[in-house]
């Protein structure tokens, strides 16, 4: 919790069942200056996080659980991936203060709609002549990913977390395919998987 609060950024990769989902409710609790969290995680543990939160969090903080098309606004909102692109708009109307993206290997595809709708999208001219729309990622001040399974198959699978949390380090994905993922051009095109 210590590291975690001291960074801007930071990725908590514990094993499943060390407490991941307390360590990040204790910076939330440990920072006077969080006051509107984003939670984003896998449908199936909504739930588990409001229990958490519930048992864990020890400031006076409301929780929302966004369970379809309908946002119902309060300190700490938890969402399931894919309902990102249903509340691009609001949750875009304004600064986070803190973004947790727990199981972040939910957006472990650079092209994913889950993930675009996470770390934004830039379009160059031609496709935006095309109709394709640049996307902004989710503001926040202050950004945490979880998860227990970092890499599921291989290393191109981490770049998407490490471009949100640190995007002026990792702003493009071949210079770091190049490095970790033994990047090299086959007949059919680049090939990432190595």
């Amino acid at each position: 919790i210590e590291f975690c609060a001291s960074r801007r950024a930071a990725y908590i990769a514990d094993p499943p069942g060390i407490g991941k989902t307390i360590q990040a409710i204790g910076v939330i609790n440990l920072d006077p200056q969080i006051k509107r969290v984003l939670v984003a995680t896998k449908a199936s543990l909504k739930t588990n996080w409001q229990r958490e939160l519930g048992k864990w969090l020890v400031r006076p903080m409301s929780v929302s659980v966004i369970f379809g098309g309908k946002w119902i606004d309060a300190d700490v909102v938890v969402i399931n991936y894919d309902l990102l692109h249903r509340h691009s708009k609001v949750l875009r109307s304004g600064m986070w203060d803190l973004i947790v993206l727990d199981e972040v290997q939910q957006i472990k595809s650079r092209h994913a709609r889950r993930t675009l709708h996470v770390i934004g999208r830039k379009v160059s001219k031609r496709k935006q002549a095309q109709g394709v729309k640049e996307l902004s990622p989710i503001p926040a001040r202050r950004k945490l990913c979880l998860s227990g399974t970092p890499l599921e198959n291989r290393p191109e699978e981490l770049w998407t977390a490490l471009n949100y949390l640190e995007p002026e380090r990792w702003p493009s994905f071949y210079p770091y395919a190049h490095e970790f993922c033994d990047l090299k051009q086959s007949p059919w095109g680049i090939n990432t998987r190595g």
